[in-house]
């Protein structure tokens, strides 16, 4: 890239391809689209000076977000033309053949799936000098014949999470957000081995079959044979068992809780249910009475008038802790307008006190 004479400049710009074009047609020749990152995002590549000016007139005069690239080379451009023979060249001498492989391949060249023969130096040149397609080749990978994605997670491997931004447009455009879920091997900022294994951990949850071994393993890397070896751990076994100690209790729990959490017997029409105030000593219920769920009530009638008051007995059995109360009084006034819902209350004492 030192043979590059022409100092140029690139500007990320929060738009599609189609809203950037009328803003080209004055800088022709100077600036081009050189990334389609997805349906809300371009990348601007050309001559500084076009590059600061459009950036300059895109913000006085529109709401679109732009920003200047930390780069001082203009890829994906006419500035990259000088060099693409010498790139040629260079990697004629490599002892590189392309060939098809078991790995499918979506170029961002063509947008369109490649086949690996194609792959050659002049194929390298122009994805050095030509338009990044990025955005159709994502959308050829993930979609299938019948239109329904055939992938549900994306891994982005480099070092940051730089287009994520531009996966997430696509899949939203798409509909497809919530069905694809994207991983990033890196993140800026974020300790590289930490990324790493929540990259392979994330891919776990999604239920991917992860070598756990070579996650865990110590990898060691010989450069001049250029074989790679793993050391892997092993899990330590023999060792002695902890001896927990149940002998004190240190959770409060009160008697109201515990009450309830333990109640023995289910609820009665009548009464109710047993409270969680009460103790052994003197035993309470608490209902609501509702014709809905007690629909009898509503043929016990003392008087015409419902504002008059008068007096309740029951009689249910009830066999409570092993104690049989065959007569159960409730006695005192009852006023009410409407017979929709009645609080009863009402305290038995223990019958051995």
């Amino acid at each position: 890239m030192s043979n590059v004479a022409t100092h140029g400049k690139m500007l990320a710009v929060g738009c599609s391809d189609e809203e950037i074009a009328p803003f080209l047609a004055e800088y022709r020749g100077k600036v081009t689209v050189a990334c389609i990152n997805s349906p809300k995002s371009v990348t601007l590549s050309g001559d500084a000076d076009a590059i600061e000016a459009l950036a300059n007139l895109l913000t006085t005069s529109t709401s679109l977000f732009n920003r200047e690239l930390r780069v001082d080379t203009a890829f994906h451009s006419h500035h990259m033309l000088p060099v693409a023979q010498a790139y040629i060249d260079a990697m004629k001498n490599l002892p590189i053949r392309p060939h098809s492989g078991p790995v499918r391949m979506f170029s961002s060249v063509t947008g369109l799936e490649a086949h690996g023969k194609e792959l050659d130096p002049a194929y390298w040149a122009k994805n050095m000098t030509s338009q990044v397609k990025f955005s159709q080749a994502l959308e050829a990978l993930i979609k299938g014949e019948d239109g329904e994605p055939t992938i549900d997670v994306v891994v982005e491997v480099g070092p940051h999470s730089v287009l994520k931004g531009p996966i997430n447009d696509l899949l939203t455009e798409m509909g497809w957000k919530s069905r694809i879920a994207y991983i990033s091997s890196l993140v800026r900022k974020v300790n590289d081995h930490e990324a790493m294994l929540k990259a392979a951990g994330d891919l776990f949850c999604l239920g991917y079959p992860v070598d756990f071994e070579l996650v865990n393993g110590q990898e060691i890397v010989a450069a001049k044979r250029g074989t790679v070896t793993h050391h892997h751990g092993s899990v330590v076994s023999g060792l002695p068992k902890y001896a927990w100690d149940h002998s004190k209790r240190y959770w409060y729990e009160s008697r109201l809780n515990r009450n309830h959490r333990f109640r023995q017997f289910p609820s009665h029409e009548i009464l109710g249910a047993r409270s969680p105030e009460d103790f052994d000593l003197r035993y309470r219920w608490r209902n609501h009475l509702k014709l809905k769920e007690v629909p009898w009530l509503e043929d016990h009638k003392v008087c015409i008038p419902v504002y008059r008051s008068y007096a309740c007995q029951l009689t249910p059995r009830i066999r409570f802790k092993e104690v049989l109360y065959s007569q159960l009084l409730v006695m005192w006034p009852l006023r009410w307008k409407q017979l929709h819902s009645l609080r009863l209350s009402s305290s038995v004492p223990n019958p051995t006190s």
